[in-house]
């Protein structure tokens, strides 16, 4: 295999780092996330981990973050909207997530859930001091243009007004009749752009294992990239690795398995890291 870039894992590559068959079932998917991230850190940073004082943000404030499109530059986006910061300035570790279980015992830890609503709930009055110029302009302008926050994706910024006497599934009701008479569609007296309800997700058709298989999968094709990127892109020396030829399968004896769990991982990075 060609084209192998600077890595981390061409100097060293520990068992935990390839072979996740210790990781319980339930938890294979926080594992390909948390290695997920790992592999794109390494790749984004010439194939070494970073090891400067970083800001680790919290679970809600890196949803944001996905949602502006950056997760990088949280601290700079929270003062944007008026917000101070809850995080942590820390020195960074990247342990495998196999060797961090470990250490901890295998003792199921349960990762704080982030509010995904709290990105609806702007601060106005910081907002507004913060962006007063360019909401000015919005205000002082005729035909009144709409306002979009500065996110990834298309993020208007509308006021509404919320009755506290009515039930929630009352509101809840309401706000979906507004959605349904307010979506952009792109008519001629509508200056906004048309953006469309994306389609409802597919539901899946093999019961909750499949996530789980899929998982196991992906992180069999990210053991098999890390492997040949130690080697160098040799794969017949990759899968003689001590114990990798039980742990992957009689599939990656064939070279077009290598070439295929690279792509899959690829794709799996530039999808994650959105």
């Amino acid at each position: 295999m060609k084209n192998i870039g600077p890595n981390v894992w061409r100097t060293k590559l520990n068992e935990s780092d390839w072979n996740f068959s210790r990781c319980p079932s339930e938890e294979v998917e926080d594992c390909l996330h948390s290695e997920l991230h790992r592999e794109y850190i390494q790749a984004k940073h010439g194939g070494k981990f970073p090891d400067g004082i970083q800001y680790s943000p919290t679970p809600d404030e890196w949803f944001m973050g996905r949602l502006c499109g950056s997760t990088e530059k949280i601290p700079e986006m929270l003062k944007k909207f008026g917000r101070k910061p809850r995080g942590k300035f820390v020195k960074p570790e990247w342990p495998s997530y196999v060797e961090r279980r470990k250490s901890e015992n295998w003792k199921r830890i349960e990762e704080p859930k982030p509010m995904s609503w709290e990105w609806l709930a702007i601060d106005w009055c910081d907002y507004f001091s913060n962006n007063w110029d360019e909401i000015h302009e919005i205000v002082r302008t005729l035909p009144r243009k709409s306002l979009w926050l500065p996110w990834d994706g298309k993020v208007e910024l509308c006021p509404l007004a919320i009755d506290w006497d009515r039930r929630d599934e009352e509101l809840v009701y309401f706000f979906r009749e507004w959605l349904k008479e307010c979506r952009p569609r792109g008519e001629a007296w509508d200056e906004r752009p048309r953006v469309d309800e994306p389609p409802t997700p597919p539901k899946s058709k093999g019961g909750a294992g499949v996530p789980v298989r899929q998982a196991k999968a992906n992180l069999k094709a990210l053991a098999s990239w890390r492997l040949i990127q130690h080697y160098n892109g040799n794969y017949v020396r990759a899968y003689a690795h001590p114990s990798a030829h039980r742990y992957l399968g009689h599939q990656f004896e064939r070279a077009g398995a290598w070439s295929e769990a690279r792509s899959k991982v690829e794709r799996l990075i530039a999808s994650s890291s959105k």
